[in-house]
């Protein structure tokens, strides 16, 4: 809903304290990786490190109280560095999220 706040739980397939990328764009993408997996969303802009503690981290996202940000479509993926993985990243699944619905 607009003006809400959600919580987007991020998950850690190490176990252990780790670093992941999340990307955030509004379009989907399928983009095979060098690393085994595929990138799930059509990322314009830089995505963003974040630290992943041994367990779910949650992160709470504002959602803006605005009506121009009603029906927005945002996907989202996080990659982890995770040495017991293909290559030693894992990718998270996609996450599509539709604002103000």
């Amino acid at each position: 809903m607009l003006g809400s706040q959600i919580q987007l739980s991020l998950g850690n397939s190490l176990g252990a304290t780790t670093i992941g990328l999340l990307f955030v764009a509004p379009d989907p993408a399928d983009i095979a990786s060098g690393w085994g997996g595929h990138l799930l969303v059509a990322a314009r802009l830089p995505p963003v490190l974040i630290q992943l503690g041994a367990g779910v981290e949650v992160l709470p996202l504002k959602v803006p109280d605005d009506p121009r940000f009603c029906g927005l479509d945002l996907y989202w993926q996080i990659l982890e560095s995770d040495p017991g993985a293909s290559h030693g990243v894992s990718f998270s699944p996609g996450l599509q999220l539709v604002i103000g619905r």
